[in-house]
């Protein structure tokens, strides 16, 4: 009996002693994400007289970039059938299980988010068309080879057969979305709003050095 309750003893103390590190190892995370999402980033001008204007979309965690249909390259227009139904069509990028099985924020499951943050799995992009401009979009007007270079982005994160885009065929949330296979893999480092960032980045938009969250990017655009 005594040797059973040494053991259980040590066992609490190691317990303890992991729930500290994970707790440690999180706030560590935060403090980082917090002082890198507030540290921007200093690209270059790039100066034009001709531009056009992208948004930036928040559901209030995840950001997703939203172009207007009449800025698509000819491929978009070939391959992705929302194009052809609405005036503006919404990219987002992130983990293709939480993505699907994730529709509202009600449906998110402790293992789910803890399965697409520490779990190799497969990536997903998700497209969502709209009919009219939304009032919380944050608008970004951008000069020809800026907006080339998030086309680019995006476009490089599909994942294709030859030349085509890969439809996961019978998904979506509604009749306005659907998904692509995507490069990539989510994990706690690179997150659907590291995704925006980085396009950003390409297009010499000021950004955050890193910023796992969507506030990080929003103060930046803002200000």
């Amino acid at each position: 009996m005594l040797a059973g309750m040494l053991m259980a003893a040590r066992l609490l103390r190691y317990l303890k002693w992991m729930g500290a590190a994970i707790l440690s190892l999180l706030v560590l995370y935060l403090f980082i994400a917090v002082v890198l999402s507030l540290l921007g980033t200093s690209p270059e001008p790039v100066e034009c007289t001709d531009k056009k204007s992208l948004y930036i979309a928040s559901n209030g965690l995840h950001l997703d970039f939203i172009l207007e249909s009449k800025h698509f390259p000819d491929q978009w227009n070939r391959e992705i059938y929302l194009a052809d139904q609405a005036k503006y069509l919404g990219f987002g990028w992130g983990d293709k299980e939480f993505y699907m099985n994730t529709p509202t924020w009600k449906d998110l499951s402790f293992i789910g988010a803890i399965r697409a943050t520490f779990v190799k799995t497969d990536a997903a992009l998700h497209l969502t068309a709209y009919q009219s401009y939304q009032e919380h979009w944050v608008e970004l007007t951008l000069c020809e080879s800026q907006f080339t270079a998030i086309v680019n982005h995006i476009h490089q994160t599909f994942k294709t057969a030859g030349e085509s885009y890969l439809l996961i065929p019978s998904t979506g949330y509604g009749p306005n979305d659907c998904f692509f296979e995507a490069h990539g893999n989510y994990n706690f480092l690179h997150t659907c709003n590291q995704w925006v960032n980085a396009g950003l980045k390409k297009a010499q938009v000021p950004t955050s050095i890193w910023s796992p969250f969507d506030q990080g990017v929003l103060y930046h655009l803002r200000k």
